[in-house]
C-alpha cells in the first residue's frame, strides 16, 4: 500500500498513481485537490470553472486544471500554490473569485457544492482561452441535452430545439456582461459550441477550424456506404472531406484499428478524402493550419476569415499562389 499524498494543509489522498494509467491518475489527483480546497476554506460558497466541470463529469483539456473556489467575501490571497504530486506538473493553484452568484447558480454533486453545469460554461467561456473553454462548453451542452448519435427524427428535433434553448440562455448571459473582460471571446466560443462533440480533442480542433476561417463543418453526420453508417468527426460533405481527431485511448486493440481501416477504404472508394489530427497537432496549431490550408480547396480562400494568432500566417503562405490572401487576413474575435 501507498503512502498517503499530501493534496492541502492537513490533507491527504490515498491515490497511487502507479496502479492507474497517468491520465485517470491525474484525474483523480484533481478530484482530490477540489475536495480538499473546498474543506479548507470555510468562507467557499462552492467549486466553479474547470473544477465545476471535474465534478459534473465533463470532459476538460488539461487532466490536472488549477482548482477554482466561488469565495463568499474578498480573498486575501487570490491564488495559492498546491503540491506537486508526480507524475503531475508543478505549479497548480487555488484560484479564488469574488463573485455575487444566485443560490439556482449552485448545485451538490458528490456532496460537494459546485456552480450547475451552464453556469460552469458561462464561467469557463468568460475567463479562459477559448481552445480550452470550448471543450467544457461542449461539454456542458452534452450532459443537458444528452444527444443519440442514432436517433430518430423527433429526437434529433429535440435535441436542436434544446441546444438552442441553452445557447440562447448563454448569449443572454454574457449580454448581460457587455462591456466586461471576456465577453468577445466568450460571444465567440458560444457560436460554435456543440453538443456533438464526443471528446475534448474534437472541440479544439473544431475551434481551430473556426480559428483558420475555413467553413464550418458538420458534426458527427453520418454517411452511408454500402449499407454502413459512418460518423465522421466534423465534416464538409460538399467538397468530401473530413477530419477525424485520433486520442491516444482510440485506439486500444486490433480491432479498433481494424474497425478504423474499414471506415478509411470505405469513404475512400465513395470519393471522400480524411484527415487525421493528434494532440501533437493541436498543440502546434500553425503546423496543422498550414496542413489544413494546403488540403483545402481554394474555393474557399476569398470567405475564409482567420482569428488572429490562429493560423493567419499559414493562411498567407498558402493563399499567397491565389494572390487573394488579402481576403483571408481580416481579423474577427480573438
Amino acid at each position: 500500500m501507498s503512502s498517503p499524498r499530501r493534496v492541502g494543509r492537513g490533507l491527504y489522498t490515498d491515490v497511487d498513481p502507479s496502479h492507474l494509467p497517468t491520465w485517470e491518475a491525474l484525474h483523480q489527483i484533481s478530484l482530490a485537490r477540489c475536495a480538499a480546497a473546498i474543506l479548507l476554506s470555510p468562507s467557499a460558497r462552492c467549486l466553479s470553472h474547470e473544477s465545476a466541470a471535474l465534478l459534473h463529469g465533463i470532459p476538460v483539456r488539461d487532466h490536472e486544471p488549477d482548482v477554482h473556489l466561488i469565495m463568499a467575501t474578498s480573498p486575501r490571497h487570490a491564488s495559492t500554490v498546491l503540491p506537486a504530486l508526480a507524475p503531475g506538473r508543478t505549479g497548480i493553484r487555488i484560484r479564488r473569485h469574488r463573485r455575487r452568484l444566485p443560490r439556482t447558480a449552485i448545485t451538490m454533486v458528490s456532496g460537494l457544492p459546485v456552480t450547475t453545469a451552464l453556469r460552469t460554461a458561462l464561467d469557463c467561456a468568460l475567463d479562459l482561452p477559448a481552445q480550452e473553454s470550448v471543450c467544457i462548453v461542449d461539454g456542458a451542452l452534452r450532459a443537458l441535452v444528452r444527444p443519440v448519435q442514432r436517433g430518430s427524427r423527433a429526437e434529433r428535433r429535440r435535441v436542436h430545439r434544446d441546444t438552442a434553448h441553452l445557447l440562447d440562455l448563454l448569449r443572454r448571459a454574457i449580454d448581460d456582461r457587455a462591456g466586461q473582460p471576456g465577453t468577445r471571446r466568450a460571444r465567440a466560443v458560444v457560436s460554435i459550441a456543440s453538443p456533438l462533440a464526443e471528446s475534448p480533442g474534437e472541440s479544439v480542433l473544431r475551434w481551430l477550424v473556426a480559428a483558420l476561417g475555413l467553413p464550418m463543418p458538420q458534426l458527427q453526420m453520418g454517411i452511408e456506404v454500402d449499407g454502413w453508417l459512418w460518423f465522421p468527426d466534423l465534416s464538409w460533405p460538399d467538397v468530401r472531406i473530413y477530419l477525424e481527431f485520433d486520442g491516444e485511448l482510440k485506439y486500444q486493440d486490433r480491432e479498433d484499428l481494424w474497425r478504423e481501416k474499414r471506415r478509411r477504404d470505405a469513404l475512400a472508394a465513395a470519393g471522400w478524402r480524411c484527415l487525421h489530427v493528434t494532440w501533437a497537432d493541436l498543440r502546434n496549431p500553425s503546423h496543422r493550419g498550414q496542413r489544413s490550408s494546403t488540403s483545402s480547396p481554394l474555393r474557399w480562400c476569398a470567405v475564409s476569415r482567420p482569428w488572429p494568432r490562429c493560423g493567419t500566417e499559414a493562411h498567407r503562405r498558402h493563399h499567397q499562389r491565389c494572390q487573394r490572401h488579402q481576403h483571408c487576413l481580416r481579423a474577427v474575435v480573438p
